[in-house]
């Protein structure tokens, strides 16, 4: 039977803050007795980049296509140390071997980040050295997620409106107005949260709108060797129907669901830039352009203060009693925590008193299962929490993982739950938003006495 090696977080949820510290333990599994140098953890956070595109140059004469390769990197941090062996040939007694280990992250890394053309990962591995044969490795990825504030960022709190229209010419016919009136009480908002859309469009048109929609799109800037790819992806979308010549339809407080997604620009990350943006637009048919409003978007990680109301706290995780024997990690013991809130702990192996992820250690202490939110520091009343998958899902990290299960991974993000009828208000509907040519003979027009209700 082959030797057994297995990875596994104290923290089953695998959500990590910069500054927290990463407990765990590596399982080996062996029928027989064995020979290894060593059994060793390495824990690494780095980004890369890689597109391809094709270029035509000209050579002898002749046009000739060939593929240019774009790559970067970066490296956050990068840590091993042995838990088992001193790099000569040793023996391991048969039977389940259980070595505690234990790491503290960095402060200034990055949010984990999956995409086809560029990654943020953050990987623990563990390998055994075995001689004058083939290593065994195993590979746990793990979600690390930096924090963005809205609270200190004023653009949150501006709020998203529009007054436009525009008509809509077939030869020498003119029709009438084509309009929308957009607000959204602010531009900041976390996962989990709905962005609660007021509008109303007016089609005074002779031709039928197709419908009206509003999306969020995520615009991510991947840089390498003085080149920059640019993406766009839709993350989230709501459309309404069509809306008939000659009528009007009206958004009234329609919520439009942020999904885990990581917060904006992808701070201490130089060669991947996320941003995103809100749109709406309303679709005539026929060969007419649309009316649309683009603004910018920002998506945090903890939300505006004013809106703690409206969320309640995650359910908590259920701790997991850990195997009763192990090997004690070698290093220092761990020393009693300070206070929550306290100066960070330089990052890697050697452990100071601060530990915000684990209590002092007692008789029977489970290690946590769930992180500790660092929002809490600041805010106490703060509802914690919970951690979702990307909506894009998992993604491939064989090409990191070295050993043969490969495996995906979709990182998770913090996410918070609505309080049940709890909804922010609307802001008070502003008459002289209106265009001039609807503010007398399309009364109507005026949330309460406007027809096509959603």
């Amino acid at each position: 039977m082959p030797t057994g090696l297995s990875l596994c977080l104290d923290n089953v949820a695998g959500v990590f803050f910069p500054g927290q510290t990463i407990t765990g333990q590596l399982t080996v599994q062996t029928t027989k007795e064995k020979t290894f140098k060593e059994i060793s953890v390495k824990f690494k956070g780095f980004s890369k980049v890689h597109w391809t595109e094709r270029r035509t140059e000209r050579r002898n004469g002749k046009n000739v296509s060939k593929t240019v390769h774009y790559r970067s990197s970066e490296e956050y941090y990068s840590s091993s140390y042995r838990v088992w062996g001193n790099g000569s040939e040793s023996q391991l007694p048969p039977g389940t071997h259980n070595f505690n280990f234990t790491f503290v992250l960095p402060l200034n890394i990055p949010s984990s980040f999956e995409s086809e053309t560029g990654q943020v990962r953050h990987l623990c591995k563990a390998k055994i050295d075995v001689p004058w044969g083939f290593d065994k490795t195993s590979t746990q990825p793990y979600s690390v997620n930096s924090l963005y504030d809205l609270n200190t960022d004023p653009v949150a709190k501006h709020p998203i409106q529009c007054n436009e229209h525009k008509y809509l010419c077939c030869l020498w016919c003119k029709s009438g107005p084509l309009s929308m009136v957009l607000r959204v009480s602010r531009s900041g908002y976390v996962p989990g949260e709905k962005i609660l859309i007021n509008a109303e469009c007016s089609n005074k048109t002779n031709s039928v709108v197709n419908y009206t929609e509003a999306n969020i799109h995520q615009i991510i800037k991947f840089h390498a060797q003085g080149k920059t790819k640019t993406i766009d992806r839709k993350v989230a979308q709501i459309k309404k129907e069509a809306i008939p010549e000659g009528d009007d339809y009206i958004w009234s407080e329609v919520g439009l669901v942020v999904p885990p997604l990581p917060p904006s620009k992808l701070q201490f990350c130089n060669n991947i830039e996320i941003d995103y943006k809100f749109k709406f637009k309303v679709c005539p048919s026929g060969c007419h352009g649309n009316l649309d409003h683009e603004v910018p978007l920002i998506i945090g990680s903890i939300p505006l203060r004013e809106n703690f109301t409206l969320f309640q706290p995650a359910a908590p995780f259920q701790p997991l009693p850990l195997p009763s024997t192990s090997y004690p990690t070698p290093m220092p013991p761990i020393a009693p925590s300070a206070p929550i809130g306290g100066a960070a702990p330089p990052a890697g192996f050697n452990i100071s008193p601060y530990n915000p992820n684990i209590p002092p250690a007692q008789p029977g202490f489970v290690a946590p299962t769930a992180p500790v939110f660092p929002g809490v520091l600041n805010y106490p009343d703060l509802p914690p929490p919970s951690y979702n998958e990307c909506m894009f899902g998992a993604t491939g990290i064989a090409d990191d993982s070295d050993d043969e299960s490969g495996g995906k991974f979709a990182p998770k993000y913090a996410s918070y739950n609505l309080s049940k009828g709890m909804a922010a208000a609307p802001p008070p509907y502003n008459e002289s938003m209106l265009p001039p040519e609807m503010n007398n003979e399309n009364a109507a027009f005026i949330p309460g006495g406007m027809s096509g209700q959603p």
